[in-house]
């Protein structure tokens, strides 16, 4: 069979270059003679034909193989996500707790009752002398403080990345107002810092609870207690706050059937222990809590409120193509009744 389409080949090429000089139109080439050469050469030069035409066979011949590299410009396009993907942030609840007023001083200024003496009773006979009330009255103040930061950004890069200069002034609010949080709650009162309500509150009364005979008390009987002292004081509490893990803990706590006490899972309402609204936040330390009447005690002043802004003739910044972000905020908190608010701890042992 091949030996016989060997000889066919043969007779074709011979009739092939029969004709090979024949010339093509103008003369410029010779067709035949170019074709049977080609043909010769692919037909007869291959040593894998020559040895099929003799019955030799080796088998599969092996493909050539060459690895594909690629120079120069890259051949796809990448494919980047939006924006700039930041941190986690917390959310603020304290300021919302508390009532908000604006100010054009650099101080605030409150009158404060002290000092009494209750002598209201009925007049013991006709033209016997009433009894007489006294009290005193003292001015205290807050000073205005400056809560600021600020960060240092080459010119270019805001030109090149047009997310990046949204990103940076939203996370220089977002630090801005953590700072502030935690003055509301834990300044100290010291240098610049404000005056908080954890630092002013009245700290919690570990004798109601054998008062109240409460043997083995719990994080729920503290909280009770907690909001029954701010209301003996006459400040009917409004609200409670404490870190996160300790009112996940409450919420898990279970009866004897497991049963859920103070929330349902499925529950999406705001959160509450004995009808108040609680903040589970972070910016509380734990085992540290908060109760009180928020909105008699306390409030926010402002007189700046936070701001972006952004110089590029700061120090040296015109030489190195440099921007200076800062964000800045001017605020007081005036605690009037620090009566009204009970911190505690819930790891503390009663005595």
């Amino acid at each position: 069979m091949v030996q016989k389409h060997a000889d066919d080949l043969n007779k074709k090429l011979d009739e092939i270059n029969n004709v090979k000089t024949v010339p093509g139109p103008g003369d410029v080439a010779n067709y035949g003679e170019g074709l049977a050469k080609a043909v010769t050469d692919m037909a007869m030069g291959a040593g894998s034909f020559k040895k099929l035409a003799t019955y030799q066979f080796e088998g599969i011949m092996p493909h050539a193989r060459k690895d594909i590299s690629v120079t120069g410009s890259t051949v796809y396009e990448p494919m980047y996500v939006p924006g700039i993907i930041g941190p986690g942030e917390r959310q603020m609840r304290i300021r919302d707790l508390l009532p908000r007023n604006r100010t054009s001083q650099n101080q605030v200024f409150f009158v404060l009752e002290t000092a009494l003496v209750d002598n209201a009773a009925p007049q013991t006979s006709l033209g016997a002398t009433k009894g007489e009330t006294t009290f005193q009255v003292t001015v205290d103040s807050e000073t205005v403080q400056t809560i600021a930061h600020f960060i240092q950004v080459p010119l270019q890069l805001l030109d090149d990345i047009p997310a990046l200069e949204d990103y940076t002034n939203g996370r220089m609010l977002f630090l801005l107002d953590q700072e502030e949080e935690d003055q509301l709650l834990y300044g100290d009162d010291t240098g610049a810092n404000l005056n908080g309500l954890m630092t002013q509150a009245v700290a919690f009364d570990t004798t109601l609870l054998t008062e109240l005979n409460v043997a083995t008390p719990s994080d729920i009987d503290r909280l009770r207690c907690a909001i029954a002292q701010t209301n003996v004081a006459e400040y009917p509490a409004t609200g409670i706050v404490m870190h996160t893990y300790n009112w996940a803990g409450i919420e898990m706590l279970k009866d004897s059937q497991l049963r859920y006490i103070f929330a349902m899972p499925q529950d999406r309402t705001v959160p509450r222990m004995w009808g108040l609204p609680v903040v589970g936040t972070s910016a509380m330390t734990s085992p540290d809590f908060l109760v009180g009447a928020f909105g008699l005690g306390a409030a926010i002043w402002d007189k700046q409120q936070s701001q972006i802004s952004i110089s590029t003739e700061d120090v040296d910044n015109f030489q190195k193509n440099m921007a200076t972000i800062r964000a800045e905020e001017r605020i007081t908190l005036t605690v009037y009744r620090p009566s009204a608010f009970v911190e505690g701890d819930f790891d503390l042992t009663v005595t």
